[in-house]
Formats: C-alpha cells, structure tokens, sequence
C-alpha cells in the first residue's frame, strides 16, 4: 500500500521494490498503450497498418518485411517495424523466454541506428531490450536518455528511465530530467494523460526526499491535466504531508467519486480523518475497505486502531 501515516511514501516504495520482477509487465503495458506507435513516422504507421491485413500475425508480417528490407536494405522505418515485431512476439511469448527474439529486435534496431542515428523510437526499444534480456540498468539508462534526447515527448521513455532511477534511488538525477522536461514537452488536448505522468513522477520523486512542497506543486499539475484517482490519491498524500488534513480528505473523496472502492483511497481518506479526530468517519471508510480486502493486515490493524480510540473518547463522555 502507497499510503501510511508517517513517512508513508518513502518507506512504502522502498520496500520490496523489485526492478527485475516489474519491469517485463511494466514494458508490456507501455507497449500496447502510448509507447507502441507514439514517435513513428507518418510513412512508419502507413505500413503497420498495411500488416494488420494479415490479422496481427507477428511471424507472416516479419517474412512480409525481410523480402521488403532486401529491395529496400536502406530504409530504416522497415527495419525499425521488423524490429518492434519481434520484440511483441516475444512479449506475446514471454512465459517462453525466447532471447533469440530479443536478440534479433536488438540488431534491427542497431541497423535503424546506423541508418538514421536520431531515431528515438530505436534507442527506447534498445532500452526496453537492455532490461528484459540481462536487466542491465546503466545500459537502458543511457538508451532512454537518448530516447529522450532526440524526442523530448517520448513518454514511455520518461516513464520507463523514471522506473529504473528511482530503483536505484537515484532520486535528483530524475528529478532534473523531469524538470527539464517540464520545460521541453508540448502539451496537446490529444497528450494531456501522457504529459501528467510526468509531472506525477516529480511528485512521487519529490516525496521521496520529502520535499513536500514541489511534489504538491507537481501534483496538482498533474491533476489539473488529466484527474485520475491516482493523481488524486497521489495530491490527497501530499497534502496530508503538509498536514493540511482537510484538503486531504476532499482530494481522497474526489478519488473515491471516480473508484468507489479503491484501497489506497480507502485508507488514506481514513487516516487524514483520523488526524482530524473524526473517527467515526474513519471507521466507515476503513470499514469499506476491510469488507473490500478482508485479507489486508493493514486495513484490519487501522480498523481496529480507529475503534479503540472511539471507544475510549466515547468512554470519557468526549463527543468526536
């Protein structure tokens, strides 16, 4: 759980935090989300759609390109569409663990380099590629910083170097790439969800070395973007980092209005009222959340907590 009532974030993010465990299903959310076609070429996307004839077949598409790639050898938007196709067959076959795909992905993107060298598409997927085969960090760090270098909105880029930085804990060094990136990306009404990973990534960043004045700057951006119940939840922390409990507590519930029944939510509008002495109302949230997750130790050891001190306030003829 995100949220705890003292030093809530670090210690939480901290713990358990396991790059090589995450990182595969990480890369495939990216990939069949933003990061799948977002920098490719008009001419680039003209022939993935020309492929979706042959039903999504990874293996028919790839003998489709070589024959292309032999007329066309120096066409480097073939080679980087061969190369995402083998890097999506591998995640397709993930569970097989076939690092000859990765290995062929990676030399395709290698050629598309050696043919345009400011691809930035090639450099993220050689970062992707650095991680899924031997998890070597310092090599996808560099790869998505010149990911980065060449696209300054390459999301899944940021998102993806945000990962391995902050697994490394390596908190200023991303905190200055998202800064400059605050300065270099354009937003658009079509990138507004994208553009506020960046600036939730600061405040997650900036929390972590509990600086909690720049992540509630960066949060509320985030919100004000694109409000999701995690920007929500993310600005509901920071401000009850702030111990401005009340505005906590409207930020959670204005969570809770786009997920009813979401856990961290739950229990941080039920913490920040029990730091208002409202716990009644805690009882009711941690409650819900306990009828939700009855398996969580947490929200059970929270419930029982928030009882006891009612008990004892009502005992003492206290009205809370």
């Amino acid at each position: 759980m995100l949220y705890k009532k003292s030093g809530s974030v670090e210690s939480n993010m901290n713990s358990n935090f396991n790059v090589n465990k995450y990182i595969t299903c990480l890369i495939l959310i990216l990939f069949v989300s933003f990061a799948w076609k977002e920098s490719f070429s008009d001419s680039t996307l003209e022939l993935l759609n020309f492929l979706k004839i042959f039903g999504h077949q990874a293996e028919i598409s790839i003998s489709y390109l070589k024959k292309e790639i032999e007329k066309n050898p120096d066409n480097p938007n073939l080679k980087l569409v061969l190369g995402s196709l083998y890097l999506e067959l591998f995640l397709e076959k993930e569970s097989k663990l076939d690092v000859t795909l990765l290995n062929k992905a990676e030399e395709e993107f290698k050629e598309v380099i050696k043919l345009k060298n400011d691809e930035s598409y090639a450099y993220f997927y050689l970062g992707n590629i650095a991680m899924l085969n031997k998890a070597n960090k310092g090599k996808a760090i560099e790869f998505y910083k010149k990911a980065i270098l060449y696209n300054k909105n390459s999301w899944g880029a940021y998102s993806l170097l945000n990962f391995v930085l902050v697994g490394e804990k390596r908190f200023d060094e991303i905190i200055k790439i998202l800064e400059d990136a605050k300065k270099e990306i354009k937003i658009t009404e079509d990138n507004r969800d994208k553009a506020s990973s960046v600036f939730h990534n600061l405040a997650l960043n900036y929390l972590m070395i509990s600086d909690y004045t720049n992540a509630l700057i960066n949060a509320t951006e985030a919100t004000k973007l694109f409000p999701t119940k995690e920007h929500l939840h993310l600005l509901g922390i920071c401000y009850f980092q702030k111990k401005d409990f009340q505005k906590a507590i409207d930020e959670f519930k204005r969570g809770l209005e786009l997920d009813p029944n979401d856990k961290n939510v739950l229990i941080g509008l039920a913490v920040a009222l029990s730091e208002k002495g409202e716990y009644k109302e805690a009882i009711e949230y941690a409650s819900k959340a306990n009828q939700l997750y009855p398996d969580d130790e947490e929200i059970k050891i929270k419930l029982e907590e928030y009882k006891k001190i009612l008990k004892t306030i009502q005992k003492d003829g206290v009205k809370k």
